[in-house]
């Protein structure tokens, strides 16, 4: 990937991560992040630099509060997409995405 492309995702990223982080702040929601995530925060202090997403953890209460919080909020900036707006929609997690900006998965080839 090319690196501006990367810094460019990684910075749509890390504002994804701080807006769910204060929205969990905010509600009493424990959070940390996993995975891939957590690894480039210990192995680079940032991301794995071909990394191309953030994994954020909850607890199944808490997930199920957080998803019902960015369901009813008025922020327009932010949308969470899953199976109850997706219809097909195959992931067993939700995913938070940034609105205005175009992010192409290639999951299945």
């Amino acid at each position: 990937m090319e690196k501006n492309y990367l810094e460019k995702l990684h910075s749509n990223l890390v504002e994804i991560l701080d807006y769910v982080c204060k929205v969990c702040d905010e509600n009493n929601l424990q959070y940390f992040i996993a995975y891939g995530t957590a690894l480039g925060a210990y192995r680079h202090q940032g991301f794995i630099p071909w990394d191309d997403d953030v994994d954020i953890a909850l607890p199944r209460n808490d997930y199920e509060k957080l998803l019902n919080l960015l369901k009813d909020s008025n922020y327009d900036k932010y949308s969470c997409q899953n199976e109850t707006n997706e219809k097909n929609y195959f992931l067993v997690f939700s995913k938070i995405r940034k609105n205005g900006t175009i992010f192409i998965e290639r999951i299945l080839r």
